[in-house]
């Protein structure tokens, strides 16, 4: 017996993330982003694989390799 076969994941991502910090809280408050602390996070992940098998059976022994 043979077996083969092939398995892709290709995906993206973007993800954002924003810290606000209240700016004069006692007159006009006011949120402001906080650059330091905030991000914008992207990827692209691409996996590949590839597999195959053989196995054998003999009287009422058998493998697979």
């Amino acid at each position: 017996m043979w077996e083969a076969g092939y398995k892709g994941d290709f995906s993206t991502g973007d993800f954002n993330y924003v810290i606000e910090n209240l700016i004069n809280p006692m007159n006009t408050p006011v949120w402001a982003i906080d650059p330091a602390h905030s991000n914008d996070f992207r990827f692209t992940q691409n996996v590949n694989a590839l597999y195959m098998t053989f196995g054998q059976a003999i009287d009422k022994f058998s493998y697979m390799f």
